[in-house]
């Protein structure tokens, strides 16, 4: 308690007046105050001891400042500050230190081990007696988790370099094979064992789980250097030439493939007995290099002819409309031959019979154009396992065209969208899109969202030419006045979207520093650009002139480091950018005022989050900094509510982690804002958090997954499709499926027990919730499974579930609850997954099992910038998580019989 000091006087007082009586209870108001009083000073000389002990210990390091002796209130409060900074100081810096020894060391786990127990004696001598449990402990937990680490590091970097061995065996025995195939034929010795060997190599890829996409591709590349190596070796031996060039042609070597296959097919892996149209031309081209023989190109007509059908096959597979169909009665009177005029008949023939599809697709959005790939995949693959004959090649041709055709348009919309280009596609559709200003700026992001399925956020605002002529415009101004004059053009034109030109145009020198500045102090903008544009300038004369110039320099980066580099946490190059504006500008002052100080608290008052032009807003309980015309508020509200509820945002993880895990490790990601929209990036010293992805629309089991964003914007209404989740609902499952599930789920089971007479017996118990689960799931796949199992997918379940067993519970719980019927067991049964632990509250399930029945509120669409339609699952678990649970008032009563 703090003494509040009295005064001693020398005289003796004399009454000279009856003292009066206070009335009752004033003196005990009077105490009362009194100690208010004190209690209010206790807590702030409390706080001023531990603020105080917490900056003594940061400035020391190594020596503990606290006095364990001192036990008052002041003294006990220093002590825990000192305690709270020495503690902080010591892990900070050996997370950095040992963080930089694994980078160092990441492969090599016994050099690591050395040097964290050189590191750990070393350190663990100054840490004081009190403090030394839980600061070794903490630091034996650290090393540890980075030594584990490091040995999964050099275990996989054992394993990639054996396969790295393999693969470039496999590249040295290929060329041999071939030539000696060419020159020996298939049937040799050695032709034979060379095949082994790399036969070999890809069993040795396939049983180190080598990616299959890679294994395939090399078994694909082996099995046309055998068929190629083997038909060159044939046209090598045949006497006509160019009869056996045209048997290829027409597919007729199956004797040669058969032989082929006899001699070379292993167990999984045949070769194909037959050529398809496309690969019999390809073979047939190369046969014709070798012999030097090409009549089309002797006269020029046919050339002529030749390249405008090629161009109207092209165009007209690829969705264009590419003008008449070209003439047969012409090709015949150049005197083509037989085979190339049937070959100009089949392709027209191909493009009457494919064109709907393809126009479709071109007009399609990226999941659509993939879903209808997929189907002429699957009809390409029914037809190429039928009895060969020349029905079967001649739609064989077809479908190989239609794949092809198909396979083009969505690599040109994938690729597009990689580029971050959208509009690409939209001139391909034919739509007319301008960017003149915000509406129509708009307008095209509508279109892309519409019509190409993904949000143009993720997208540049417009294409990257535009932008580069913006920017060399800009970057190009002659003067102050020009440069002001472009920046409240561009302003003006962008709107809302000025944020994201901004991060997109990607300005250097921190020119982007004009633009935010202008609408707000346009004095102030003005001076920016001409300090960046005399930046080398005005560094040079004050090198000269002040000879402390690089100290001065140095404060102003770590002062302005200080007051803003956290908020900048994940988004370095913004920072950058908006850094050298500042530097510009604490330049001008510093040539200007002299003083260092002045020079640096101007500039850093200007760009503040109190008086400044930027704002700083708390987000996800860290500083965010958030641009000029941004609603960080908004921001904040929409990012805490995806990081509360991940599933509404379509957020998943890997395969090891669930939505549980990114809730309660929120705080393992970080925010940014750029471009007017927030991210959320994972941070970079995680080692065993769930890395998060946003799904995109996809086609049919075709995810697409990307960085995790969220908008204020909510002038896009148009929602997106994932197909995946569309089918769950349109889903025809047998009509009294639901029916058979409630009458053979048993409610009960017989089990041995023992009487009152201690004699065997059977008793009739309930079942539990699990055996229940069991007999629905088991119903539902005797019911719908075929061979290849369910062919229902709740995909959602892989973000509530970890194991086999309870996704195929989930899915099989998906199936029977998606037109509105639930059963509390059910509830029960999910209410074992964390990520829906409100269901173990009966009032909530009750509460589930009303609204699951109205179909308005079953069917939900996610919050996302590409919001879809929700699966049944998806859609409950959004039920359930949007109740709220009363708080339970707890009173007396609570407690009676334990006082």
């Amino acid at each position: 308690m703090v003494k509040i000091p009295t005064y001693n006087s020398r005289l003796t007082p004399q009454p000279t007046f009856t003292k009066p009586v206070a009335p009752k209870g004033l003196a005990e108001n009077i105490k009362t105050v009194a100690n208010y009083a004190n209690s209010i000073a206790d807590e702030r000389a409390e706080i001023k001891a531990y603020e105080k002990g917490f900056k003594q210990q940061k400035d020391n390091f190594n020596n503990f400042v606290a006095n364990f002796d001192d036990a008052s209130i002041s003294g006990s409060a220093y002590t825990k500050g000192a305690r709270a900074a020495f503690v902080s100081n010591f892990k900070t810096n050996a997370e950095n230190d040992l963080n930089d020894i694994a980078i160092k060391h990441q492969y090599e786990p016994e050099k690591y081990k050395q040097k964290f127990d050189a590191y750990r004696e070393k350190n663990l001598a100054n840490v004081p007696s009190v403090l030394l449990p839980d600061v070794s402990s903490w630091l034996d937990g650290f090393g540890n988790r980075l030594n584990r680490n490091i040995i999964a590091n050099e275990r996989a970097f054992n394993q990639k370099q054996n396969l790295v061995d393999i693969t470039n065996r496999f590249e040295v025995i290929l060329p041999q094979m071939t030539q000696s195939i060419i020159d020996n034929g298939y049937d040799t010795n050695t032709s034979i064992d060379f095949y082994a060997e790399l036969l070999s190599s890809i069993t040795s890829l396939e049983e180190n789980n080598v990616d299959p996409v890679r294994v395939n591709n090399l078994k694909l590349k082996l099995k046309d250097e055998v068929i190629n190596s083997s038909i060159v070796n044939a046209f090598n031996k045949a006497e006509d030439k160019q009869t056996f060039i045209a048997n290829v042609q027409k597919g007729n070597i199956s004797e040669l493939l058969n032989d082929v296959n006899d001699t070379y097919k292993a167990v999984g892996f045949e070769f194909n007995t037959s050529l398809s149209s496309i690969d019999a031309q390809n073979v047939a081209g190369k046969l014709n290099t070798i012999l030097k023989y090409d009549i089309a190109n002797t006269k020029i007509e046919r050339q002529n002819y030749d390249n405008n059908f090629t161009t109207w096959y092209t165009q007209s597979i690829n969705g264009f409309d590419a003008g008449e169909t070209p003439s047969i009665d012409a090709a015949e009177k150049l005197y083509f031959s037989d085979l190339k005029i049937d070959e100009y008949k089949n392709k027209i023939e191909i493009v009457n019979i494919i064109a709907p599809d393809i126009n479709k697709s071109r007009y399609s959005t990226l999941s659509e154009s993939q879903n209808l790939l997929k189907e002429a995949q699957s009809q390409l693959l029914v037809v190429t396992n039928q009895t060969p004959s020349a029905d079967r090649n001649k739609d064989l041709t077809i479908l190989e065209a239609k794949v092809e055709a198909l396979t083009e348009q969505v690599s040109f919309k994938q690729d597009a969208i990689n580029e971050g280009n959208p509009f690409k596609i939209l001139s391909r559709m034919g739509f007319n899109y301008s960017f003149e200003n915000e509406d129509d700026i708009a307008k095209a992001h509508e279109l892309v969202k519409s019509n190409v399925g993904i949000s143009a956020e993720r997208m540049l605002v417009m294409p990257q030419s535009n932008l580069e002529a913006y920017k060399e415009e800009f970057e190009t101004a002659d003067s102050q006045t020009n440069a002001l004059a472009i920046v409240g053009k561009y302003k003006t034109q962008f709107g809302k979207y000025e944020q994201a030109f901004l991060n997109d145009v990607n300005l250097t020198d921190g020119y982007r520093v004009v633009f935010d500045f202008v609408e707000k102090e346009p004095a102030t903008a003005g001076t920016i650009w001409q300090s960046i544009t005399d930046r080398e300038q005005n560094e040079t004369a004050l090198k000269n002139s002040r000879e402390d110039f690089k100290a001065d320099s140095d404060e102003f980066a770590l002062k302005f480091k200080e007051n803003f580099g956290e908020a900048f946490r994940g988004n370095e190059d913004l920072f950058n950018e908006i850094y050298a504006g500042a530097y510009s500008f604490y330049l001008k002052n510093l040539a200007t005022i002299g003083d260092n100080e002045k020079a640096i608290n101007n500039t850093i008052n200007k760009f503040s989050n109190t008086g400044g032009i930027y704002q700083f807003v708390e987000i996800n309980e860290q500083p965010v900094f958030i641009p000029p015309g941004v609603d960080g508020n908004a921001i904040a509200k929409n990012v805490n509510d995806m990081l509360d509820n991940p599933h509404r945002y379509n957020i998943t993880s890997g395969a090891n982690f669930t939505l549980q895990d990114i809730a309660e490790n929120k705080d393992e990601y970080t925010v940014v804002v750029e471009g007017g929209t927030a991210k959320l990036i994972q941070n970079s010293n995680i080692l065993f958090a769930a890395e998060i992805y946003q799904k995109l629309p996809s086609g049919s089991n075709e995810f697409v997954y990307s960085d995790v964003m969220v908008s204020t914007d909510d002038g896009i209404t148009s929602e997106t499709s994932m197909t995946d989740f569309d089918e769950t609902w349109s889903y025809d499952k047998p009509k009294n499926l639901n029916a058979k599930i409630n009458s053979q789920v048993k409610k009960t089971k017989l089990v041995e027990s023992i009487d009152n007479e201690l004699s065997p017996t059977t008793i009739e118990v309930d079942t539990n919730t699990f055996e229940k689960i069991t007999d629905l799931k088991e119903i539902v796949y005797k019911e719908i499974a075929d061979d290849e199992g369910i062919n229902y997918a709740d995909v959602f379940s892989g973000d509530l579930a970890v194991t086999t067993r309870d996704m195929q519970n989930l899915n099989a719980i998906s199936l029977y609850i998606k037109d509105g019927e639930i059963q509390p067991y059910i509830l029960d049964y999910l209410s074992t997954f964390d990520y829906l632990g409100k269901l173990k509250n009966k009032d909530v399930q009750k509460e589930v099992m009303k609204q699951w029945k109205d179909k308005s509120l079953r069917v939900r669409t996610t919050s996302n910038t590409e919001s879809a339609l929700m699966t049944p699952l998806q859609s409950l678990t959004d039920i359930v998580r949007s109740i709220e649970i009363a708080a339970e008032v707890t009173t007396t009563e609570n407690f009676e019989g334990l006082i």
